[in-house]
C-alpha cells in the first residue's frame, strides 16, 4: 500500500482512502508506521499496539507472514 499510495500521489485523505485494498489494517499500519519513522503519536494506546501492523493480538493465531515482516525492515532501514 506503500508504493501504491506512493505511486498515485493521493492529493488528500479521501484520495488515499479510496485506493484500492486500502481497508481499515492499512490506516492503522500506516499510523504505526509514521509513529516509527516521524516520531507522529497515534491514537493507539495499546502498549503492544506495534504488533498490529501486520496481524492482530486478538486471540485467533494465523501463520506469520514473515515475508511482510522482511520487506517492512527493508523500507524502514532504507529511510
Amino acid at each position: 500500500m506503500l508504493w501504491l499510495a506512493h505511486d498515485k500521489q493521493p492529493k488528500d485523505f479521501e484520495e488515499l482512502l479510496l485506493l484500492q485494498g486500502f481497508r481499515t489494517r492499512t490506516l492503522q499500519s500506516l499510523a504505526l508506521v509514521s509513529e516509527v519513522i516521524y516520531g507522529a503519536s497515534s491514537r493507539f494506546t495499546d502498549p503492544a499496539r506495534f504488533s498490529f501492523a501486520h496481524g492482530g493480538k486478538d486471540g485467533h493465531p494465523f501463520p506469520v507472514p514473515t515475508k511482510v515482516y522482511d520487506e517492512t525492515i527493508h523500507v524502514l532501514r532504507q529511510l
